[in-house]
C-alpha cells in the first residue's frame, strides 16, 4: 500500500515498488503521485509541455508498475484460459483494458501500464498464487528488471546511436517484441506506439533491462538524445495519452 501524508505529496519511496532510478529522479525535482498500490512520477517539472515534448522525443520511468512473466510447457494455455490473447513468438496482443501480453519462445510477458491493465495484471498474479498451476512458473520481472518507456518522432533515429536493431517504424512493426543488446546490456524492446487524441500515432516503445543496468541506461538514452533535444518526462506524458484517446482493436485484440 502507499503510505499516506495529509502534509506531504506522495514520494518515490513510498510505493511497494520502488524504482531503481528513484534517486535520480528526485534529485531532478520529480513530482509523484500515487497509481493503484504504488507511486510514479507524474512529471519532471514541465508538466504542461510534456505531452508536446513527447512529439519529438522523451521518456519515462515506468518502473514503478506491474509487470510479470510465466513460462513452462502449459503457461501459454494457461493464460488463454483467462482470456488473455497470447500470439506467436516476437508479437504483442494488446486487450482492451490495455493489457500487453508479449510472447518470447515459450515466456510470456504481461506489462500493465493503464490503470485497468495494472489491476489485470494484480489479479493474473493473484490467480497464479491461488491455483499454483502444473506447468507455469513464474518469472520476476518486477523484481529483476527496470522498465523504461520511450517515444516520440526521433525515438528510431535516437536508438540507431545505440543499438543495431533497426527500429524504424517500417522495419520494425508496431506491437513487435525483441531480445537485442543496446549500449552493450542485453535488453527486451517492444513497440507500442502512442495514440493521441486528434494527432498522429506516435512511435514509441517499451524497453526493459536488468535493474543494475538502469541508471547506466538511463545515462546513454539521455547522451543519445542531446543531439533531438529529447528530455525525460514524467509516466503522466505517456499515460495520459493512452487514457484519453479511443483505442481502435483488430480481430485478435492488438491494438492497430
Amino acid at each position: 500500500m502507499v503510505k499516506e501524508s495529509k502534509n506531504a505529496a506522495p514520494r518515490a519511496t513510498d510505493g511497494v515498488a520502488r524504482s531503481p532510478l528513484y534517486r535520480r529522479l528526485e534529485a531532478a525535482g520529480a513530482r509523484c503521485r500515487a497509481f493503484a498500490d504504488t507511486v510514479v512520477v507524474a512529471d519532471c517539472g514541465a508538466s504542461p509541455e510534456e505531452e508536446e515534448r513527447l512529439r519529438c522525443l522523451a521518456w519515462a520511468d515506468f518502473s514503478p508498475l506491474p509487470r510479470l512473466g510465466y513460462k513452462g510447457w502449459e503457461a501459454l494455455s494457461w493464460l488463454r484460459a483467462r482470456g488473455l490473447g497470447v500470439g506467436e513468438s516476437g508479437e504483442t496482443r494488446c486487450s482492451r483494458d490495455g493489457l500487453l501480453a508479449a510472447r518470447m519462445g515459450d515466456e510470456a510477458l504481461l506489462l500493465g501500464a493503464a490503470r485497468a491493465a495494472a489491476e489485470a495484471c494484480q489479479r493474473c498474479a493473484a490467480d497464479w498464487e491461488k491455483e499454483r498451476p502444473s506447468g507455469v512458473f513464474p518469472v520476476p520481472r518486477q523484481s529483476l528488471s527496470a522498465w523504461l518507456r520511450i517515444g516520440g518522432t526521433q525515438a528510431p533515429a535516437m536508438f540507431a546511436k545505440l543499438c543495431a536493431l533497426d527500429l524504424r517504424t517500417h522495419r520494425f512493426p508496431n506491437l513487435r517484441v525483441a531480445q537485442t543488446v543496446m549500449a552493450r546490456m542485453n535488453v527486451l524492446l517492444l513497440r507500442e506506439d502512442c495514440v493521441c487524441a486528434g494527432a498522429p500515432a506516435l512511435p514509441a516503445y517499451h524497453l526493459l533491462m536488468d535493474s543494475a543496468a538502469a541508471e547506466y541506461l538511463w545515462e546513454c538514452i539521455g547522451d543519445a538524445a542531446l543531439e533531438f533535444d529529447g528530455v525525460p518526462v514524467g509516466c503522466d506524458a505517456f499515460l495520459g495519452a493512452w487514457e484519453e484517446a479511443p483505442q481502435a482493436f483488430g480481430e485478435k485484440g492488438a491494438r492497430k
